[in-house]
């Protein structure tokens, strides 16, 4: 039996076809006005969107913002969507080397770059690849590393600081509190890598300097050491295996680095 077609059947076909690009388009262009207002939606590991944060929460859309501000990072979780293609859309994690491995498109370099310019490659990826004529792709980012860095040494508060893009070595150390006896001119910053610089932080603290050689930024796993200032001069009673336990004092003539030099030890 043949089907009966509406009397206005290019303009019927015409608006299914607008229909159907719509039910594709639409989210994906209100993922890219998220995007561009700074708004970043977070998704169950379902997929789902997150509940949303109880009406009059001021939690909720600054701190997402604020934590996901920003280049992409190594170790992010970055969330791609190619509008009507679910193979080529995922969550995906950020590796050490600053790639994501995306089916179809292999590996993307994305560390250090905006969402947007990210969005912009892949798209080219894709067409380049000829698994599209065109791509609408929006990438933004789901989940973040938390940064910490440690603070030990002579300081009121000890431990462990988060920390936030361009954070610098004043933050951290005036948020441990250094005590009165604490050296300034000698604070040690450790990297996770293991290389270490010591900084004069006293001309941040006196106001004569302000530049990345007294007051650095600081990078994830860093480890700072503000040293306690040591004696120039007093005495000392040294106990344990030695000759003679009973005598009091043995002047300190001098004091380099954290050995100090003792006057007659061998009394």
């Amino acid at each position: 039996m043949m089907e009966l077609l509406p009397a206005s059947y290019p303009q019927w076909r015409s608006t299914r076809l607008l229909s159907r690009k719509m039910k594709i388009t639409l989210p994906l262009v209100a993922a890219l006005l998220l995007i561009q207002v700074g708004v970043q939606p977070t998704f169950a590991q379902d997929g789902t969107p997150a509940p949303a944060a109880p009406a009059g929460s001021s939690t909720a859309g600054q701190a997402n913002t604020d934590a996901f501000a920003g280049p992409i990072r190594n170790g992010d979780t970055i969330r791609v969507i190619v509008a009507g293609q679910e193979t080529l859309s995922g969550e995906f994690r950020v590796e050490n080397d600053g790639t994501v491995q995306i089916p179809r498109l292999g590996v993307v370099p994305v560390g250090g770059k905006m969402q947007a310019v990210v969005s912009d490659d892949i798209s080219k990826r894709i067409v380049d690849k000829k698994l599209l004529k065109h791509a609408e792709v929006a990438v933004y980012i789901t989940g973040r590393k938390v940064r910490n860095v440690t603070v030990n040494g002579a300081v009121t508060t000890q431990g462990q600081q988060t920390i936030k893009d361009a954070t610098v070595l004043s933050e951290a150390v005036e948020a441990a509190v250094p005590v009165a006896s604490a050296d300034l001119t000698r604070v040690m910053v450790t990297h996770s890598d293991g290389s270490s610089q010591t900084y004069n932080y006293q001309k941040y603290r006196s106001g004569t300097a302000n530049t990345p050689d007294v007051n650095p930024p600081l990078q994830d796993g860093d480890r700072i050491y503000v040293y306690s200032g040591l004696p120039s001069a007093g005495s000392v009673r040294v106990v344990g295996e030695v000759k003679d336990q009973t005598r009091l004092v043995l002047p300190i003539t001098e004091v380099s680095g954290s050995i100090w030099v003792l006057e007659n030890v061998e009394r």
